[in-house]
């Protein structure tokens, strides 16, 4: 799934949801909403379908999309995309535990 960050696409998610675009952008790495992160995947000409379907296989799904779509469109450094997903992957790694040697997630 790719999205497609112009601004045609930009301006009638704005209309549609209310909401700002690049100040949207800025709560990406600060606990975005789900209505702001259903906005951006909007503004990138995703369905709401779409957006559910990438949801149902995480937030870090959706957070990926979105930011492989910016980085295409030129608003995010490819780099940048790569941190993200190796500090998404690093979240995904099991963490032992000093004390009792059990694996948890977190």
């Amino acid at each position: 799934m790719k999205l497609d960050y112009k601004a045609s696409n930009i301006a009638k998610a704005e209309r549609a949801h209310g909401m700002n675009f690049l100040k949207t952008l800025k709560t990406l790495s600060n606990n975005p909403s789900i209505s702001g992160l259903l906005f951006l995947f909007e503004a990138g000409n995703g369905t709401e379908d779409d957006f559910d379907q990438a949801f149902k296989e995480g937030i870090n799904k959706v957070l990926v999309v979105i930011m492989e779509g910016l980085s295409a469109a030129g608003f995010l450094d490819q780099e940048d995309v790569r941190v993200l997903k190796r500090q998404l992957e690093d979240q995904k790694k099991p963490v032992t535990s000093q004390n009792s040697g059990e694996a948890t997630k977190n």
